[in-house]
């Protein structure tokens, strides 16, 4: 039923969905880390990576995790649980020899980890029991190495603040705007009396009856009762608040939540940029470690890793992505086709070499030039 709140509302995390708030940052991190490319690469000799396209691994999370669900999908059903509830769980298939097949995701009541005698962590999925290394686990915040902290229980009085709000303006405007009425009637009723009065009353000026003319009488006529506007209660004021303050526990920018009463055009970028490295960077470190713990055997991962292509998210715009490759390429650390290759682009021939200006020159210890080595091949002409 979810935990009581201060605001008088139970706070679930399917019921935090319905605050448009915690849905938007919900979606735009699952969104983001389910397009974020994730790759299988391969330790070169002498140093280096390169695509394992090769390894079944690589199949198995660029395509399709199992045969009912793309890489995306999988992804982003992970990480909606993983933002929302701070846990995200996968059960691994794997084939006599040993090697993962499928992974497919646990809905988060039906799976609960645990110790053993041993002490060796080990998860019940309805009663029954499953060795760790079945289980692919992502966790947010924890503070036993674990199980993640339950996000929505932790920042309840939040959610169940902006829930109340939320229910405060849909009942307000669903009274066309208009608070509740107090009606005085001079002779007594019975409770029976009055609640089949309040009925006719309700009848007669409610859904398509609302805004008709009302006629009192027996005596009866309007009482005078205090009354608060949505005005005077910084109604708005104190929405657009909860919302920054949801915005901030999940760590979304206010922009990719919604909330633009303070956006700007030159503070979007920056943002976005904050967004990658904070938020969506630490999720990526997250699933690589756990993908690499669980997916690969000991000796696998001497080899083999995974990992997220966070170049796209973190190279800014257009005019100053064209000032780092031209910094990179001049100063001979990337080569053409390599930026060709961040930017989408096929490589072209003749690309692949690094390249350096001619004025650069190797000074020595006290700032001098130094000269270039003598050739051998020339050490013996006169």
């Amino acid at each position: 039923m979810g935990a009581a709140t201060a605001a008088g509302v139970s706070v679930t995390p399917l019921s935090a969905l319905g605050v448009p708030t915690v849905y938007a940052c919900v979606n735009a991190v699952s969104r983001s880390i389910s397009s974020i490319p994730l790759k299988l690469y391969r330790r070169k000799v002498g140093g280096g990576k390169e695509v394992a396209t090769d390894h079944r691994l690589y199949t198995l999370l660029h395509d399709a995790p199992n045969p009912d669900m793309t890489s995306a999908r999988f992804r982003r059903t992970m990480q909606a649980n993983a933002t929302l509830r701070n846990n995200a769980y996968a059960l691994i298939v794997r084939n006599g020899l040993g090697e993962v097949i499928e992974l497919w995701p646990i809905p988060n009541g039906d799976i609960k980890a645990d110790v053993n005698a041993a002490g060796r962590l080990q998860y019940k999925i309805k009663e029954e029991v499953y060795d760790s290394r079945r289980i692919l686990h992502l966790s947010g915040l924890t503070l036993n190495g674990v199980d993640g902290l339950d996000l929505v229980g932790s920042a309840r009085e939040a959610i169940g603040l902006a829930v109340a709000l939320q229910d405060h303006g849909a009942r307000y405007f669903s009274n066309a705007s208009t608070p509740s009425l107090g009606i005085e009637i001079p002779q007594a009723m019975t409770p029976d009396q009055l609640k089949k009065f309040a009925e006719s009353w309700d009848t007669a000026n409610t859904g398509k009856n609302r805004h008709k003319r009302s006629i009192l009488f027996g005596g009866a006529k309007f009482a005078s009762i205090p009354q608060t506007n949505n005005e005077q209660s910084q109604f708005i004021q104190a929405k657009i608040y909860q919302d920054k303050c949801i915005a901030q526990i999940f760590g979304v920018p206010q922009i990719k939540a919604g909330i633009t009463d303070a956006a700007h055009f030159n503070n979007v970028e920056q943002e976005n940029l904050n967004y990658s490295k904070d938020t969506l960077a630490g999720w990526c470190k997250e699933w690589e470690q756990a993908l690499n713990q669980k997916l690969l055997t000991e000796k696998e991962r001497t080899e083999l890793f995974f990992e997220f292509s966070l170049d796209g998210l973190l190279r800014g715009d257009a005019a100053a992505r064209a000032a780092f490759y031209q910094s990179a390429i001049q100063n001979g650390w990337m080569t053409r086709n390599e930026a060709r290759e961040l930017e989408n682009l096929n490589p072209a021939d003749g690309l692949d070499q690094f390249v350096m200006s001619q004025n650069v020159q190797l000074l020595d210890a006290s700032g001098a030039p130094v000269a270039p080595a003598a050739d051998p091949a020339s050490a013996n002409i006169p």
